[in-house]
C-alpha cells in the first residue's frame, strides 16, 4: 500500500489520456457483464422447458387444421393435448407490451407451473370473451376480475378489420417461472369466432406425453399420420422448440463469443498502447527512481500495478453499470427474459481486469526493468 500514491500519481498523469481509456474500458465490460447475463436468461428460459411435452407445428410454417387435434390424442403415449395460437400485441400504448395466448382451460393441466385457481378456469370456461392475465399485468395496470379491456394485436386482425380485441378480465394467473410477464390468455372459440382468416385452424398443438424416454418415438408417430397430407406436421420437445426458435436468429452464442471477443482484443490494444505512451514519457522519472534505490522488480512492480489497478477499476464500474442495466432490459422484453449478473459472472470479470492489465502492463514493465539509468537520463 505504501506504492499506491506513485502507481495513483502515475495513473493521472495524463489525466485526458486516462479518463478516455478508462471509458472504453468500462465499455468492454459493461458489454461483458450485459451479454452473459442475456445468454443466462436464455439459459434458464430453455432450462425450464419439458422433456415431457411436444409441440406439433407446421414443417412449412401453415396453420394446421382444427381437425389434427383428435388424430394426435388417438397416437398411443399422447395424455393430453390443447390448441395454441401466440402473438405480441400491446395494452393502450406500444411500450406496453402483452403476450396473446389463445387456447383453452385444459391448458392449466398442462402447464400447472401457471397457477390458476379452479373458479377463475371454470369463470373463463364459461365466459366467451373472457381472459385470464397474468399476476404482473395485473399489478403494472392495477387490473382486477371484472375489468373490460381492449388488447392490440397487429398479427392478428378481426373480421371487423380491426386489431383490437376487447376482452373482460375473469382470472389471473400467478406463473412460478416468471409472475412479472405480461400475458393474457383468451379462449380460442371467440378467437376463432372472430377474425378474418383462417378459421379453424390453430399455430401449433401442445401435448404431454406419459414418457419422455418416447418422445422420439412418438413424435416420429404424429409426424407419420400426417406425412401425406396438405399441411405437413413436425413435432418436437418443448426444449427442443425453444431452441429452433433460437436457432433462426442464429448461433447466439457465438455471436455473443464473438462480440466480447472483439470488445477484449479492442481494449488489449488500447490499454497497452496508452501503458507504452505512459513508459516512453517516464523514462527519465523511472531512472531517477532506480538511481535512489528503487530495484528493477520494484519499478517493474509499479507499472504492473498501474495496468491492473486500471483494469480492475475499468471492470468494476462497467460490470456494476451493468448490473443495473439488466432488469432495464428484462422490462423492455415485457419480462420474458430476466437478465440478470451472477456472482459467477462479478467474479470473472474482475478476474478478466485482472488479466487484462497484467497482460498491458507485461511489456511496459519489463522494459522498465531493462532500463539503463544513463541511457534514459541522457536523452
Amino acid at each position: 500500500m505504501k506504492y499506491l500514491s506513485l502507481v495513483w500519481a502515475g495513473l493521472w498523469r495524463r489525466k485526458t489520456r486516462t479518463v478516455l481509456t478508462l471509458l472504453s474500458a468500462i465499455v468492454a465490460f459493461f458489454l461483458f457483464g450485459t451479454l452473459q447475463g442475456v445468454d443466462s436468461a436464455i439459459n434458464q428460459l430453455l432450462n425450464r422447458l419439458h422433456l415431457d411435452r411436444l409441440t406439433t407445428s407446421s414443417s412449412e410454417l401453415l396453420p394446421l387444421p382444427l381437425a389434427y387435434r383428435s388424430q394426435i390424442a388417438a397416437v398411443p403415449g399422447v395424455s393430453n393435448v390443447v390448441t395454441v395460437n401466440a402473438a405480441v400485441g400491446y395494452y393502450q400504448a406500444p411500450a406496453n407490451r402483452i403476450v396473446l395466448s389463445v387456447t383453452e382451460p385444459a391448458y392449466f393441466q398442462l402447464y400447472p407451473e401457471n397457477v390458476v385457481s379452479e373458479a377463475d378456469i371454470a369463470a373463463w370456461a364459461n365466459t366467451r370473451d373472457g381472459a385470464i392475465i397474468s399476476l404482473g399485468l395485473a399489478r403494472q395496470f392495477h387490473l382486477k376480475r371484472g375489468d373490460r379491456i381492449s388488447l392490440h394485436i397487429a398479427a392478428m386482425p378481426r373480421a371487423d378489420h380491426t386489431s383490437d380485441w376487447p376482452v373482460l378480465v375473469v382470472g389471473i394467473s400467478t406463473p412460478t417461472t416468471n409472475s412479472a410477464a405480461p400475458v393474457v390468455m383468451i379462449n380460442y372459440d371467440y378467437f376463432d369466432a372472430a377474425r378474418l382468416s383462417d378459421k379453424g385452424t390453430v399455430q401449433f398443438y401442445m401435448m404431454h406425453i406419459d414418457d419422455p424416454a418416447r418422445a422420439g418415438e412418438i413424435s416420429a408417430a404424429i409426424d407419420a399420420r400426417f406425412a401425406n397430407s396438405p399441411a405437413v406436421t413436425h413435432t418436437q420437445t418443448e426444449r427442443d422448440f425453444g431452441q429452433g426458435a433460437l436457432a433462426q436468429l442464429g448461433d447466439i452464442d457465438f455471436f455473443i463469443d464473438m462480440i466480447i471477443g472483439a470488445a477484449f482484443f479492442t481494449l488489449l490494444l488500447l490499454v497497452g498502447n496508452a501503458l507504452m505512451q505512459s513508459f516512453r514519457e517516464r523514462r527519465k522519472e523511472f531512472a531517477v527512481l532506480k538511481a535512489i534505490g528503487y530495484s528493477d522488480a520494484r519499478v517493474a512492480g509499479l507499472l504492473i500495478g498501474e495496468a491492473m489497478l486500471f483494469c480492475v477499476a475499468a471492470a468494476l464500474f462497467g460490470l456494476l453499470l451493468s448490473r443495473g442495466f439488466l432488469p432495464l432490459l428484462g422490462r423492455a422484453t415485457g419480462e420474458l427474459l430476466t437478465p440478470h449478473m451472477s456472482a459467477g459472472v462479478l467474479t470473472t470479470g474482475l478476474a478478466l481486469g485482472a488479466l487484462v492489465g497484467l497482460v498491458c502492463g507485461a511489456i511496459p514493465a519489463w522494459r522498465a526493468g531493462r532500463l539503463v539509468i544513463a541511457d534514459a537520463l541522457a536523452r
